[in-house]
């Protein structure tokens, strides 16, 4: 009977070990679970942060301005240049009466910098927050058609 007793307590013995292991482990995944989530906010505040930056980086340009009307969003608090694009800055679609459309920009027309800064491929909320800003200020923009770059001084409206 002894030795039952006794296989019993080394059995309970290591149950409780295995279950304060467990217990450890899992507040160890959830630690590094809160770490992680903590990161990912922080670097979502960094980008956040970064896109206003850009974006309010973009407030003295040259003459030759052209005022911008954009038939896709009046009632936007955002201006408008009158272009439409893709995630690799290549213009989709020029709307008439806007500022791209009055200055000679194109379909097919890639836009490569942006207040003098260059457009990444492949994010096209990092290009919007770039075009972006306040109704009725400048913004330079360069594209390339073709061989050619040419640069244009626009107004958002």
């Amino acid at each position: 009977m002894e030795g039952i007793i006794a296989i019993i307590g080394i059995a309970l013995a290591a149950f409780v070990i295995f279950c304060i292991y467990f217990f450890f482990k899992q507040l160890e995944f959830v630690l590094v679970s809160v770490n992680l989530y903590r990161k990912m906010v922080n670097r979502q505040d960094a980008m956040i942060q970064l896109l206003i930056d850009i974006r309010d980086n973009t407030k003295s340009y040259e003459p030759n301005v052209i005022h911008a009307l954009d038939s896709s969003d009046a009632s936007s608090t955002k201006g408008k240049i009158g272009v439409d694009y893709d995630a690799s800055g290549v213009i989709t679609q020029v709307f008439s009466g806007g500022a791209a459309s009055d200055a000679g920009i194109k379909v097919g027309d890639k836009i490569l910098k942006v207040g003098g800064k260059p457009v990444p491929s492949g994010n096209r909320e990092l290009i919007i927050a770039m075009l972006a800003g306040a109704p009725s200020t400048e913004l330079n923009v360069d594209i390339q058609r073709g061989t050619e770059q040419l640069a244009f001084t626009l107004r958002r409206s």
